[in-house]
């Protein structure tokens, strides 16, 4: 994992000049940008940032994680990450709020040793965010301040993923059970399925996280000519998109840690979550 994360800081994902990830390239490494000359996402930062803690040096994670609260990706008013901005961070391209930006924002808080205090935002980020007539999350607050719910299964799942891999920081000695998927095309993503690895693994069933992830790497979805993850692939698994995402570059080195480590043995003091969340919506 620390091998995979050196080498992505220095392939075309990684802008050296300001330390930050880039969103996207194509198998021949050339950045593929969609409607603007350059941009950078929220979840690819704060997914660069938990690497870094996971597997690279603590310190320095810290330092860019406080960098990034700073930047135009973070609304300091309401404590809140935005989707996208310039590849510099002196514009805001997007000024909407994903949920699961929202959540990977706690568990990075929670890496950074504030498990109270994401605990207090959770809660926060349930009563605005949940949907508890639909029983799941919000996919996001538009431009508008208008909370929308996703119209893809995978969309709703991702985010559904994102939650329970923060239970596993926030509740740490309960039994965290993965989310089923609504449907096969929910398993499309590699973020997805790298996501249920995470779960898995820090849900103390790393054997079969460790499993899991080894069939991932021998599948379509796993590039091993570019060594890159795609960004999905077809359902009968034959064929995979060709594009690749930072977003499941860095998810795949926090799994590949994760999932080295030897089985917990045992389960004492495993208790069971509530099936539905209770917020004061």
């Amino acid at each position: 994992a620390e091998k995979t994360l050196e080498w992505l800081k220095r392939s075309k994902f990684y802008q050296e000049s300001n330390h930050l990830w880039l969103h996207r390239v194509d198998r021949l490494g050339v950045r593929q940008i969609s409607n603007v000359d350059g941009e950078v996402y929220a979840d690819d930062q704060l997914l660069g940032i938990l690497a870094e803690y996971k597997v690279g040096d603590p310190r320095e994670a810290e330092r860019r994680y406080e960098e990034l609260k700073k930047s135009v990706l973070f609304n300091s008013s309401k404590e809140e990450w935005y989707w996208r901005a310039s590849d510099q961070l002196d514009e805001v391209y997007t000024p909407r709020l994903d949920t699961d930006h929202q959540l990977l924002g706690l568990i990075v808080l929670c890496a950074a040793g504030h498990v109270s205090d994401a605990q207090k935002k959770y809660q926060k980020l349930g009563e605005e965010y949940y949907n508890s007539e639909y029983k799941c999350w919000n996919f996001c607050k538009n431009e508008i301040g208008r909370l929308v719910i996703a119209d893809k299964n995978n969309d709703i799942y991702r985010t559904q993923l994102y939650d329970d891999l923060l239970q596993t920081f926030l509740r740490p000695h309960a039994h965290i059970s993965l989310t089923p998927p609504p449907d096969e095309g929910s398993l499309a993503t590699a973020t997805n399925r790298l996501l249920s690895v995470l779960i898995e693994a820090r849900g103390g069933r790393r054997n079969e996280a460790r499993d899991r992830l080894r069939t991932l790497q021998e599948s379509t979805l796993f590039d091993k000519q570019n060594n890159f993850w795609n960004l999905w692939w077809n359902e009968d698994g034959k064929n995979a998109s060709g594009l690749y995402i930072a977003r499941d570059q860095l998810l795949a080195v926090w799994a590949m840690k994760e999932a080295e480590v030897s089985a917990i043995e045992g389960e004492s003091q495993i208790q069971s979550l509530p099936e539905q969340k209770k917020f004061n919506t």
